[in-house]
């Protein structure tokens, strides 16, 4: 077992597993519960079925299989395998298979009741997809039938979700990994967001406390992240930075190297990114967060009968999860 800080409610965790068919877990940004806790109760819970993880990103899924499959010492799609969209990586051995939600959705409708499975972790529950929320109404039906187990667990766990789960055992960690000291940066109306983040780094850069870490900058999408990359890539501050990018439509290659550590460059990074590097993710080397507070945001369009996606701003518990990323 590592060091890691979750590993202090790990105990308290596999008891409760024992006697609770569904447990709600709360723990900080960073302390290792999606690439610890699956690793733990894989060697220690005895249970009989593969245990399936549901994240909310494609990226973040293929990550934490990785993670996980280094972590258990075995490679990738022997007892840890991965399934998102266009893409899937199991075998016959595989215990642990991390998914999205439109995969365990499909999964759920052929196999209601999930017969070789023994527990379900639904990660960073706070995101309150309709897909999500879906798939925690069908598990609770199978339950009602078979032995089933559910563990829900994010770092910001809505109080009502305790009340709509009454019989769930809780369990929650109560530490602080980092002390981050949080700044808000006036702006003026109508300042474009690119020049927005320019002031953020000008900032931080500026700041006594800067030791020269990589940045994260949370832009709301695609064509934001670009705009602002070749602004920030023709200004003098930005000159000794390698500027990445980091967004849903990235080729895998593309988006595994922002997150290879092996692979760093020895110039400082600023990597734009949307809210696909907020949660169950560790970019390395990042000691600083630029939140523009926005974000995309899926809405039914009553015309159309379709959802679309707006920008508008992030939520507490967004900022929260950004907020911990450095």
């Amino acid at each position: 077992m590592s060091d890691l800080p979750i590993c202090q409610i790990i105990p308290e965790l596999l008891d409760k597993l024992k006697v609770n068919s569904t447990i709600i877990l709360s723990a900080p940004p960073g302390t290792g519960k999606s690439s610890e806790l699956p690793a733990v109760i894989y060697e220690k819970a005895g249970l009989t079925g593969k245990i399936l993880i549901l994240e909310p990103r494609r990226m973040a899924a293929r990550a934490l299989a990785r993670r996980l499959a280094w972590r258990l010492n075995c490679p990738l799609g022997d007892v840890v395998g991965f399934s998102v969209r266009h893409e899937k990586l199991v075998s016959a051995k595989t215990q642990i298979e991390v998914l999205t939600e439109g995969v365990l959705t499909r999964r759920l409708l052929n196999d209601p009741f999930l017969e070789d499975v023994a527990l379900v972790i639904l990660d960073e529950f706070h995101e309150r997809s309709a897909e999500a929320d879906l798939a925690l109404a069908a598990l609770r039906e199978a339950q009602q039938i078979s032995p089933l187990k559910i563990i829900i667990m994010s770092a910001t766990i809505d109080q009502k979700l305790a009340a709509y789960l009454p019989e769930a055992g809780q369990v929650n960690l109560n530490y602080e990994p980092f002390p981050l000291t949080i700044t808000y940066l006036p702006q003026e109306a109508g300042t474009p967001l690119e020049r927005q983040i320019y002031h953020g780094v000008k900032a931080l850069i500026n700041d006594e406390r800067d030791d020269g870490g990589d940045i994260l900058a949370f832009l709301p999408g695609q064509r934001e992240i670009e705009n602002t990359a070749v602004f920030l890539q023709k200004c003098e501050l930005c000159r000794d930075m390698v500027i990445g990018t980091l967004y849903g439509n990235l080729p895998a290659a593309r988006q595994d190297s922002i997150l290879n550590a092996e692979t760093l460059p020895k110039e400082r990074r600023l990597i734009l990114a949307t809210n696909i590097a907020e949660t169950s993710l560790t970019v390395p080397r990042v000691r600083a967060v630029i939140d523009s507070g926005l974000q995309k945001n899926a809405q039914y369009d009553p015309y159309s009968g379709l959802p679309r996606l707006s920008t508008g701003r992030a939520s507490r518990a967004a900022a929260t999860q950004r907020a911990g990323r450095a």
